[in-house]
């Protein structure tokens, strides 16, 4: 037969631990079907997924390795429960890498992109492609753009008097 523990033993070691079956304890739930899920080192660096740590930072999520362009290499979600409210995707790109920042809308059910760093630098802000669409495109190189349907693009306003607003 197999012997078994009392449910409120306690066991003392000062080496390795391991099971053969499924882990639950508070807060870490082991089932990835035989995968490493999270590791947590000892300067409190944090994996998840993936094999091995970065050389910096504490957190280090990987996601699709061999996923093309479009796919998400690592997600960060935002939730309550289930829903989804705000989104940090990072992609994998040929010659770099860009960061998605996808928040929901009031009344809606799903987040959507509201700002894209892109792999060399440039922010987009209220569109997804550095075009002439509607939103505000910043460059590393000190341009900005912002289009808009209708109205104005750019609006200045000063608090008090001192300077000059804008110098050409």
């Amino acid at each position: 037969g197999t012997d078994e523990l009392a449910n409120d033993v306690v066991i003392s070691t000062s080496g390795a631990i391991t099971t053969t079956g499924a882990f639950t304890s508070v807060g870490i739930d082991d089932n990835a079907s035989g995968a490493v899920a999270i590791t947590i080192d000892s300067d409190e660096k944090v994996q998840i997924g993936g094999t091995s740590y970065p050389s910096y930072g504490t957190l280090r999520i990987s996601g699709n390795q061999s996923g093309g362009a479009a796919d998400p290499q690592g997600t960060i979600d935002f939730t309550e429960g289930t829903t989804v409210w705000n989104s940090i995707k990072g992609f994998r790109e040929s010659s770099g890498g860009s960061l998605e920042f996808l928040t929901r809308p009031d009344n809606s059910s799903a987040v959507s992109t509201k700002m894209t760093i892109t792999n060399d630098g440039t922010a987009l802000v209220g569109k997804t492609a550095a075009d002439n669409s509607e939103g505000c495109q910043f460059t590393a190189a000190g341009n900005v753009y912002a289009v808009r349907s209708g109205g104005h693009p750019l609006a200045l306003a000063r608090n008090d008097s001192d300077g000059e607003l804008v110098q050409f």
